[in-house]
Formats: C-alpha cells, structure tokens, sequence
C-alpha cells in the first residue's frame, strides 16, 4: 500500500508541475525517479525549462533524486513511434507530454505506463481520457480545451477590422485536435460574414503557409490590389 501511495503522490506532484510551479516543496520519493518526456519540439522549449522548473519546486532536482529523459520529434510525427518505444525500454516511472501524437504512439505501445499531459488540447475527443472527471486508465494531466473560444477569436478580429471580410486559419496538417478546430471556426465564420480559407502546414511550414493564405480566396471588391488577409493559427509546436 506504501509503495501505491508514494507513486500516486508522485504522479499528482509531476502533473502540478505544469501549472503551479511555485507550489510547497513536496517531499520526494525514496528512490530515483526517471521521467520521459516525448514531445514534437526539436529542443527544449520554454514550456519544456518550465515544465523542469516546476518540479525543481516540487522538490524534484536532475542529479539527486530525478533522472529526465527527453526525446524530441523535431516536428515529424511519423519518428513518434519509435522515439515512444525507446523511452519505454528505458523503463521510465512515467511519460510527459504535451503532444497528442505523442500519446497516441505511447498508448499503442503500452497501455499502463502512466502518461502526465502538460497541455492538450482535445483529450476526450482524441480518446486520451474518457472523461475531464473520471478519466481512467493510466493517462492524467492538464488540457488546454479552448475550441469554444473559435466564435470569439473572429468576433474579436471583426471588432477590431469591421470591414474583415475573409480570415485564413492557420492548422497543422495530421494533428488530430485540428479536427475539433476546424469545424468549430468555419460554424463561427457564417454568422459574421466570414470567408474562410483553412491552410494546413507542418510545423517546418510555416512561412510558405502565410504566404498561401493571401492567395485563393474570392475577392468580394472589385479592387484590383486585395486587402492583407488577418490570419489565425492553431497551436502549432514552437519549432516545436
């Protein structure tokens, strides 16, 4: 019973790490604990300094009582699989991420490592967890559910630029909240008046991405020299 309660508290500890850094020093567990963290960034992210700050606080320090172990996809989803694998064979106490490719790779490997989400987007809908309240199995965490946000972001944009008459959404392409994303601001664009153009990129595609998104969408002016198109991204990783 010790040993479950020493790894539950362990768990909670490491999922607080992500949103209350400056929490009370937790009192660390006996032994080494060694976390994965898998993650499409190519390098360590401010997210990802924060997230082993976090735990610093928790009384968690590299070197002493804590072993992190990073693996970085460098934006390419199709390397999740293997990089999951590598961190499962090292027999990590736990894996955190903040990718749900990542997760989705973990969980096809390996349903009972438990998996600490820093910040996703769609848990439910991607199948992470079952519920906000009763998630089950072995994955726990923090989600950034904002897709009821889609409306405001384009009534903001409206109020700002009355005249706005067509947006380009910014989302990565293969990325399963995109999904969630897209319908929610194309249902939101109809009522304002919105044109909606969707231009899906990679994450090493960003620049060529706001250069298509002010090309083919239908003028609704007879001006020759069109207006520059405002443009909402979805969360794309930062080089991540």
């Amino acid at each position: 019973m010790e040993i479950h309660i020493q790894r539950r508290s362990f768990i909670m500890a490491l999922g607080g790490a992500t949103t209350w850094p400056f929490a009370v020093h937790a009192q660390p567990v006996g032994k080494l604990a060694r976390i994965g963290y898998l993650t499409l960034a190519s390098g360590p992210t401010p997210a990802i300094k924060g997230f082993a700050h976090g735990l610093q606080q928790l009384g968690y320090i590299e070197g002493q009582n804590l072993v992190l172990i990073y693996r970085f996809a460098e934006g390419r989803t199709d390397r999740m699989a293997a990089l999951a694998s590598e961190l499962l064979a090292l027999n990590v106490d736990v894996i955190a991420s903040n990718s749900t490719e990542a997760i989705l790779a973990i969980r096809e490997l390996n349903k009972t490592t438990p998996v600490v989400m820093t910040a996703i987007s769609d848990p439910i809908g991607n199948k992470l967890v079952a519920s906000f309240a009763r998630p089950g199995g072995s994955t726990t965490g923090v989600t950034l559910f904002s897709t009821e946000l889609a409306g405001k972001r384009l009534e903001l944009l409206k109020e700002v630029v009355p005249r706005l008459a067509r947006v380009a959404l910014l989302v990565q392409r293969d990325h399963p909240p995109t999904a969630t994303l897209v319908p929610e601001t194309q249902a939101a664009a109809q009522p304002l008046g919105l044109t909606l153009k969707v231009v899906e990129v990679h994450p090493d595609e960003i620049a060529e991405g706001f250069a298509r998104s002010t090309k083919s969408i239908p003028m609704r002016s007879s001006s020759s020299k069109p207006p520059r198109l405002p443009c909402i991204s979805a969360r794309l990783p930062s080089s991540r």
